[in-house]
């Protein structure tokens, strides 16, 4: 059955047009999360933990292709990963938050390992 509450690429603000994600390894090593620590010491770069439990690095930028009103200058040669992006599970229309833990900064991280002392699960 068609959703009809689903918003329209076009109706967007193009979400999935202006990060790359990719999925990493959960952490579970201070080696890890010192890792995590300096990813995110970047600019314009996340880790994120998705609602589906995924860790995730995700970087801020902008498709290329973008045309400044948002529509995609290549839309009839676009890639196959844009021509798959399955609109039901975008951070726009997917149901509850898309994230569930995200870290901007290394205090980000330093915080959530003081409040959650068992994310440490494994010696180096």
């Amino acid at each position: 059955m068609e959703n009809n509450n689903l918003k329209k690429c076009s109706e967007c603000k193009q979400e999935c047009c202006k990060s790359v994600i990719v999925e990493v390894d959960e952490p579970t090593t201070i080696g890890d999360w010192e890792d995590i620590k300096w990813q995110v010491a970047h600019k314009n770069v996340k880790v994120i933990r998705d609602n589906e439990k995924d860790w995730c690095i995700e970087f801020l930028t902008n498709c290329n292709n973008l045309n400044k009103d948002g529509t995609c200058k290549i839309y009839s040669k676009r890639p196959v990963m844009c021509k798959n992006h399955d609109s039901e599970a975008c951070v726009i229309n997917g149901e509850g938050d898309y994230y569930e833990i995200i870290f901007h900064n290394i205090g980000d991280v330093e915080k959530y390992l003081a409040e959650h002392p068992d994310a440490i699960k494994e010696a180096e």
